[in-house]
């Protein structure tokens, strides 16, 4: 009955005749049983049919199609669950590849035998010198710390805003980890991961300052990382053999050109963008009618892209 209710409601809304309802409830109910029902912020009482409801009375009678037509064809969310997919592949699926691969390389190994690679004490090295840090509490340290137990958890901590004390402890656990497997390392990490799981623009990461300074976390890391005589955070690497990967979780193409534009600006000794996942989508159509609704609060969103819902409700 609250199904029929919903599937009224949303009807009246977008001005549908029977015939419009009978087409769209199948689409709708498998929309919500799949996936959006599952989402955890909706208000008391409320699914995604009623919320989408409501969501659309907010625009003009004329743009509620177009709303509706986004919904249902255009927007990607990403349910908790994927979102932790998403986590838990991270290291497995990108970041090991470029370690085993660094290791074939420098080892003169066949690159196509992983397995071999894998079993070398080099590679369990390459590892143990690649450390993981958090740009912001949405890169879910915790839950890629229990995915990835072959990775040591003194090598993962939950923010790249390190005090001298913190990278103190982690260079001694890192010394501590090469006397303990009698392994030849260096006296620093090599790999230098910091991660976050969504980014719209990049902006958060390097905002351009009107005196022409870039600010931003990465780039007050970069700053702090080479600039900083004060920082103890440059001997987190022993030598300029070293890389330093921004690993997003679900980036859009727009935040992804920002990060690589401001990697180059600040010209980097070896600097790579890893991206787990990518995705864009257009706003072109949707740019007018959201004019009247948010105000100036649309420039924050730039023509071409459109940020991907990633389990938050704005």
């Amino acid at each position: 009955m609250k199904d029929v209710l919903a599937g009224e409601l949303l009807a009246r809304v977008l001005d549908w005749n029977p015939e419009d309802l009978a087409r769209e409830r199948p689409i709708l109910q498998a929309m919500a049983a799949f996936k959006y029902d599952g989402y955890e912020q909706f208000s008391p009482g409320m699914r995604f049919v009623e919320s989408l409801a409501c969501w659309l009375s907010q625009f003009d009678q004329c743009d509620r199609q177009i709303a509706y037509d986004f919904v249902t064809t255009k927007l990607v969310y990403f349910s908790p669950e994927e979102m932790t997919h998403l986590v838990e592949t991270a290291y497995p699926d990108y970041i090991r590849p470029i370690l085993l691969k660094q290791v074939a390389k420098e080892q003169s190994l066949n690159p196509y035998h992983l397995g071999a690679i894998a079993n070398t004490d080099e590679f369990r090295i390459r590892q143990r010198e690649c450390l993981f840090l958090g740009l912001s509490d949405g890169a879910r340290i915790d839950s890629f710390r229990r995915a990835n137990r072959e990775l040591d958890h003194e090598q993962i901590w939950q923010t790249h805003e390190l005090s001298n004390e913190r990278v103190a402890e982690l260079l001694k656990n890192l010394l501590n980890w090469r006397d303990a497997n009698a392994k030849n390392t260096f006296n620093g990490f090599r790999t230098i991961v910091l991660m976050d799981d969504f980014s719209a623009s990049g902006s958060s990461y390097y905002m351009p300052k009107t005196n022409g300074e870039v600010g931003g976390k990465i780039a007050r890391f970069f700053k702090s990382f080479f600039t900083d005589t004060k920082s103890e955070i440059r001997t987190l690497v022993a030598n300029a053999d070293f890389e330093i990967h921004i690993l997003l979780y679900v980036a859009t193409g727009q935040a992804i050109d920002h990060l690589k534009e401001y990697s180059k600006n600040l010209r980097m000794p070896a600097s790579d963008t890893v991206i787990v996942a990518c995705l864009w989508c257009s706003i072109t159509t949707l740019r007018t009618m959201l004019l009247p609704c948010f105000g100036l609060t649309i420039s924050v969103l730039h023509a071409g892209s459109f940020p991907v819902s990633n389990g938050t409700r704005s």
